[in-house]
């Protein structure tokens, strides 16, 4: 698996996971919290991913800078 396989999985597990805890504050038994889940047609992430996905792009716009 290459790194950017292993870097996209992290981004994408930590929004999930940002998402789900989002429901889960006004969802709070697991029953309440699946059925929104699975009956939704879009999960909304907070602020937390929204700084991690601006953190990455510069991570990368850094890194390709630096090589070029």
């Amino acid at each position: 698996m290459s790194m950017g396989s292993k870097f996209k999985g992290c981004l994408i597990g930590s929004a999930l996971g940002d998402s789900v805890e989002e429901l889960a504050f006004k969802f709070q038994t697991e029953e309440k919290l699946r059925s929104k889940i699975e009956n939704s047609e879009r999960l909304r992430y907070t602020d937390d991913t929204t700084m991690a996905i601006g953190l990455a792009k510069s991570l990368i716009e850094k890194r390709y800078k630096r090589k070029g």
